[in-house]
């Protein structure tokens, strides 16, 4: 199978994992920040710390009707605190019953309004709710409510490789892309230089040519303890200063005068 040089990139569709869409992560519901008062019961304060928890743990309100009849469905109640339920319970209430549909009816009551509601289908769970609602969310903007219960958690479907499965079964001397992007800069540079691109065909000895150059500059602006696979926002002020530098190609700015903002503030003494 022939693959397009970008799909060995994960900021572009072709090589992206189509579950995390590249990151490496996927953002979901943090139970630990749902569960804001774990020694009271989830339908009486147990998410009483964000309004979203209060939302959904209103105790007249659907979710914890349905939360209800899931748990009568296997035996548990949830009329106690959270921190004491059996973990099969602590399941049930955050990631569902999958594969079991019930039919529920409860009574509402919002301020001075009564009223009867009927339910069938399955419980998904609190976390899986408010995952689903975040995203649902996005397109209006109306998700940043919900960031404070979001957080990142590693991919299940490329373990944070952030590569489709195709592109990671294509090595290099045994080493995956993954595995090549997870080298110190000084590392790829000393392995990339051994290869010989007289061998190559134009577009491999291109890219080989390319890697080793800007391997050589980084590590120029003091910065071959990095790695490729780094995120832009884990780096100091000084390692993005010289990255931008490495970038705009040292090698080819003879008589070029740069003028750098506040150099003492961010860039290394070298």
């Amino acid at each position: 199978k022939q693959l397009p040089a970008s799909a060995f990139s994960f900021n572009q569709p072709e090589g992206a994992c189509p579950a995390c869409s590249g990151l490496g992560y996927e953002l979901r519901c943090d139970p630990e920040k749902l569960i804001t008062n774990p020694a009271k019961p989830l339908p009486d304060g147990a998410m009483d710390g964000t309004k979203t928890g209060r939302f959904y743990g209103d105790k007249n309100g659907r979710y914890m009707a349905i939360l209800a009849a899931a748990g009568r469905k296997e035996g548990f109640y949830f009329n106690q605190p959270f921190v004491s339920l059996p973990d099969a319970a602590k399941r049930i209430a955050l990631f569902g019953l999958p594969g079991k549909k019930l039919a529920v009816d409860w009574h509402f009551k919002r301020k001075n309004r009564t009223g009867m509601h009927s339910f069938t289908g399955e419980w998904p769970g609190l976390v899986n709710l408010i995952t689903d609602e975040y995203f649902r969310k996005i397109e209006t903007g109306r998700n940043i409510k919900l960031n404070p219960l979001m957080s990142k958690y590693t991919c299940r479907q490329c373990q944070g490789r952030r590569y489709r499965g195709d592109i990671l079964a294509v090595t290099l001397d045994g080493y995956s892309i993954d595995q090549l992007l997870a080298m110190q800069v000084e590392e790829l540079h000393e392995y990339v230089s051994q290869i010989n691109i007289d061998k190559l065909d134009e577009g491999a000895a291109a890219a080989f040519s390319e890697i080793r150059e800007q391997c050589r500059l980084l590590k120029r602006v003091g910065l071959g303890y990095l790695t490729f696979d780094r995120l832009t926002e884990t780096l100091s002020g000084g390692e993005m200063q010289r990255t931008g530098l490495a970038v705009q190609g040292l090698s080819d700015m003879e008589g070029l005068l740069c003028v750098l903002d506040e150099p003492g503030r961010a860039l290394h003494p070298k």
